[in-house]
């Protein structure tokens, strides 16, 4: 049974992390870069480092090989999250879409949930012929 909160967990804080990412993005930097975002979560890290060189020192220990690729980790990690930042301020995270060029019978297959009626899906704006 625990392994079932688990697995439950996970996609639910992904989407709670999220919409916390698109509140944010919204209300703050709207009409501003996000990249002032991403260097505010970066320096929250860098405030960390003392705590954890406080409850583990041997963490300043590896080489110098180690170290480049701990950074280059990092780098790869910060540009991947601000083209998801950059994604979150021109589309809004919650919005389920299938291909625009999908027939109808593959387009209600995806979007089945989202239509309005038989003729209509909101979510990928496809309308039956009429």
């Amino acid at each position: 049974m625990s392994w079932l909160v688990f697995a439950f967990s996970g996609p639910v804080l992904w989407a709670i992390s999220t919409h916390l990412d698109k509140y944010l993005v919204e209300q703050y930097f709207k009409h501003s870069d996000v990249a002032v975002l991403l260097l505010f979560t970066a320096f929250l890290g860098v405030l960390l480092l003392p705590f954890i060189a406080f409850y583990d020192p041997d963490i300043a220990g590896p080489d110098a090989g180690s170290i480049a690729l701990v950074m280059l980790a990092g780098l790869l990690y910060m540009g991947a999250l601000l083209f998801y930042l950059w994604a979150l301020q021109f589309e809004e995270a919650s919005v389920r879409w299938c291909r625009p060029s999908s027939k109808p019978r593959r387009c209600s297959a995806t979007c089945w949930p989202t239509f309005s009626s038989a003729r209509h899906c909101r979510s990928c704006k496809w309308r039956a012929a009429s």
